[in-house]
């Protein structure tokens, strides 16, 4: 289960076009870099597996540990019982970065109490998860309209409707190219990949087993 959030769904642009040579896709000069905590009307949380994706969750203002799971309750009302019902027995295995409100200690507990298993992650470590790819899916779905959102309220319906209408077979494949995703980041050593391109280039990571 491939869970996250993003905040950066009232930005009606999100690419800028770059004259390079051939070959120069990936370069850091070719690549726009930004602050992954930058503004946004609204904040979404979703979570997909290769077989099923949860309702969208969104909320009116940034999530943090106190909204992650007593005030809106996405642990208690999302999350455990989707693992319930897609993995009944208890083979399922949570994913989430390392943001403060999933590591926070009530996160932990609350996770521990009701058997979740959560896949250990790694400090800073790059964010090759495909989920980021499906939230830039949902960006272009919801602009993509005739009449692109202006309101808070049409953003919140807009990206509700396109999530319901993503098709599964899109996220299973996006699920299924993890593997191609970790081996694209050890072959570019930490730095920029087709599979990561909008992202800040960081050290990768590796922890012996």
């Amino acid at each position: 289960m491939l869970s996250d959030e993003t905040r950066d769904l009232s930005r009606a642009v999100w690419r800028q076009c770059v004259w390079r040579r051939q070959g120069e896709r990936f370069a850091e000069a070719c690549v726009l870099q930004h602050n992954p905590w930058g503004g946004g009307s609204i904040h979404v949380w979703g979570e997909i597996t290769c077989n099923n994706k949860t309702r969208l969750v969104v909320f009116d203002r940034n999530v943090n540990t106190q909204v992650y799971v007593p005030v809106n309750q996405v642990l208690a009302d999302v999350v455990v019982p989707f693992m319930q019902n897609n993995f009944p027995h208890g083979d399922g295995t949570l994913q989430q970065d390392g943001a403060r409100p999933h590591t926070a200690r009530v996160t932990q507990q609350f996770l521990s109490q009701h058997n979740v298993n959560v896949l250990e992650w790694a400090a800073m470590s790059p964010d090759m998860s495909p989920i980021e790819h499906l939230w830039d899916e949902l960006k272009r779905r919801v602009y993509a309209h005739a009449q692109p959102p202006t309101y808070v309220s049409q953003l919140r319906e807009g990206v509700i409707e396109e999530w319901e209408n993503i098709p599964q077979q899109l996220i299973s494949n996006l699920v299924r190219s993890m593997r191609r995703r970790c081996i694209a980041l050890i072959n570019a050593n930490g730095g920029f990949s087709h599979y990561w391109p909008e992202k800040m280039k960081m050290t990768v990571m590796m922890v012996d087993r």
